[in-house]
């Protein structure tokens, strides 16, 4: 049976966005003794509430995890806290598009940036605007929502939005199985290091050591290994199926291993009906002046004119020498990641 209280949740959402307010809380736990010793929201009274397995490395090397994480979770409270009838996969590609702040895609960029931005201006799902794997300068119009025939794209009348209009942050391990459990899977981030080699099996280990978070996935559940009486966390990962246990992992849990207890958050979903896509944010303030394009291409070809558009080794030797450059010289020159992936003939420069 679904917890009882996600239904007062649900009369909040088809007020206009407008209307929310941001609500940053603590939540209050649950005592281990009221907790169940194991939850898992891919069987709760056999129904799996869990949205698909996604792959943010595809089709192009973004650092877009976190806009993976955030969406993956609210799709997930979205289908169980109204019985499934809503089931939408929310657009990663709006956080990419729309954030602000980020130096290249997806980059810097956390949970917490995703559901600031929501709140205030709401997104659309991925049957709008797909995942590309690249971030476009513009994030209205039909980069926002389109829909495409023969040829030609049109931004629709209406869009779905979809929106949060309250945060959970987490701090203790009651808190997070609390908020699982209450409201759904949350975004917690971890020192990615720990992961990378997984196959399957508890993680228990964490070679550097490090609590640092550079990584944004989901954790849904949790459980205690019968054999070896190891409690641990059910996460969901955003590397694709055939990584981990069908692209979900279990880490040990109540040791904060790779920091995967302390940067955890819940927030709260609700829908927009009908409305128009959302504005892009107002621009930030205009920075100094930067040199022209032309000193960027000088100093490029300067540096690295010997592997322009190599087209015997890809773009790979290319990024190789602007990264080597960077600091030195093409960053005085005000070289952007755009001029650089020009330069180098190719999409993507991550």
């Amino acid at each position: 049976m679904l917890p009882s209280f996600q239904l007062v949740l649900a009369l909040a959402w088809h007020e206009p966005v407008s209307h929310h307010h941001h609500v940053t809380t603590t939540e209050t736990a649950l005592q281990l003794e009221d907790l169940p010793t194991s939850w898992d929201w891919r069987s709760v009274n056999g129904t799996n509430w869990l949205g698909p397995i996604r792959n943010h490395h595809l089709p192009g090397r973004c650092a877009s995890c976190w806009t993976f994480a955030s969406t993956s979770s609210l799709s997930d409270r979205l289908r169980i806290q109204t019985k499934g009838k809503i089931n939408v996969l929310l657009s990663a590609q709006n956080l990419v598009d729309c954030v602000p702040g980020q130096e290249r895609c997806g980059y810097p960029g956390s949970c917490h940036a995703a559901y600031n931005y929501m709140e205030t201006h709401g997104i659309a799902d991925e049957t709008c605007s797909p995942y590309l794997g690249v971030k476009r300068d513009n994030c209205s119009g039909i980069n926002f929502c389109s829909n495409c025939f023969g040829g030609r794209c049109e931004e629709p009348e209406v869009v779905n939005m979809y929106s949060v209009f309250a945060q959970n942050k987490l701090e203790t391990v009651s808190q997070i199985q609390t908020e699982v459990m209450r409201n759904g899977p949350v975004t917690c981030g971890v020192h990615a290091e720990a992961l990378e080699n997984y196959t399957g099996g508890i993680v228990t280990t964490n070679p550097s050591g490090s609590t640092t978070d550079d990584h944004a996935l989901e954790i849904v559940g949790w459980g205690t290994d019968t054999n070896t009486s190891t409690d641990y966390w059910i996460g969901q990962n955003n590397w694709g199926t055939f990584w981990g246990e069908s692209g979900y992992f279990r880490i040990i849990r109540g040791q904060n291993l790779a920091g995967i207890e302390t940067g955890c958050d819940g927030a709260m979903p609700a829908i927009w009906h009908g409305s128009k896509p959302a504005p892009s944010p107002a621009p930030s303030p205009s920075p100094s002046p930067s040199p022209s394009p032309s000193a960027c291409v000088k100093a490029m070809e300067g540096v690295c004119a010997s592997v322009k558009c190599d087209d015997r080794s890809g773009p790979g030797k290319c990024k190789a020498c602007i990264d080597a450059n960077k600091k030195s010289s093409l960053d005085a020159a005000g070289c952007t990641w755009e001029a650089e992936k020009a330069f180098c003939c190719t999409s993507t420069l991550v």
